[in-house]
């Protein structure tokens, strides 16, 4: 009988980073230093207040009312230095999700980063566990849809499109299933079924954390298209595939295979998922 790990499987995405760094990790002023080079000279830092976290916004300057708003939600990030040892911050080292923004052509368009990335591991009710087995907690959902919530007043939006790579993408269908704003939703490499995840995986379940499969019943009349890697070892395609066959309409959604692994790849494909509007009329048949 094997034994399950412990430990979640995301460490790859350190072990894979650190090779790539010469073994050395930047520190977290690195790593902001390495976001805002990236974002567009029209947008400016945000950090907004929740109830629980202060999360890190890039946003547009231009507070236009808009009808439609897009948040681009960010990934899990460096999350794992080792196989058996959480990072001591979650901030992205490869800034993945924030190119993708710097290369839409959406005026609408929002990253939001998850709770404790770029506003230090020590801010406000920060704790390992919100980028382990709790990362997709109902705190950590609460704080994002609350974020959402200011960010659509504040641009005097109507309706949203919600974006996710990653765990990020993870987060994007939860919130999907709980808001009624929601246009449709797009996800890059997530896993939307974290117990079906950590089955494939051999390794303990995410305890803590909410599962989008759950929410199947809701999801399955949102419009919404999903970005899966040819290479991705990590959420490969028979694990999208399953939580699709799962949904009791799947007219209205498309997977879209792209040219990439989990950890890159994401940053050239076509069309840029930031720009993509989903919908169930054009998927049916």
């Amino acid at each position: 009988m094997k034994l399950k790990l412990a430990t979640f499987f995301w460490p790859l995405a350190a072990l894979i980073t650190l090779s790539v760094n010469g073994c050395s990790t930047p520190d977290l002023k690195a790593r902001q230093l390495g976001a805002t080079s990236i974002v567009p000279a029209t947008y400016e830092e945000r950090t907004l207040a929740t109830q629980s976290f202060d999360l890190r916004s890039y946003a547009p300057r231009d507070k236009t009312p808009r009808q439609e708003l897009r948040v681009f939600i960010e990934g899990d990030g460096f999350a794992w230095e080792r196989r058996d040892r959480p990072s001591s911050d979650p901030t992205p080292i490869t800034q993945t999700v924030l190119s993708l923004v710097a290369a839409s052509k959406q005026l609408n368009l929002i990253y939001l980063a998850r709770p404790c990335q770029f506003v230090g591991a020590r801010s406000r009710n920060c704790q390992e566990s919100l980028w382990t087995n709790e990362r997709y907690s109902e705190a950590v959902v609460s704080s994002l849809n609350q974020a959402i919530d200011h960010l659509k007043t504040e641009y005097k939006a109507n309706r949203l499109v919600l974006i996710g790579y990653s765990g990020g993408g993870t987060l994007a269908a939860l919130l999907a299933a709980r808001r009624s704003d929601v246009s449709g939703f797009v996800t890059l490499a997530a896993p939307l079924d974290i117990a079906a995840f950590s089955e494939f995986h051999n390794v303990s379940p995410m305890t803590g954390s909410l599962n989008p499969i759950d929410q199947a019943h809701i999801l399955s009349g949102v419009p919404q298209t999903h970005f899966a890697g040819d290479n991705d070892q990590v959420v490969p395609l028979q694990l999208v595939l399953a939580y699709q066959h799962a949904l009791a309409h799947d007219q209205c959604t498309m997977i879209i295979k792209a040219s990439a692994d989990h950890w890159s790849g994401w940053t050239d494909i076509v069309p840029n998922p930031a720009d993509i509007t989903p919908t169930c009329k054009a998927y049916g048949q």
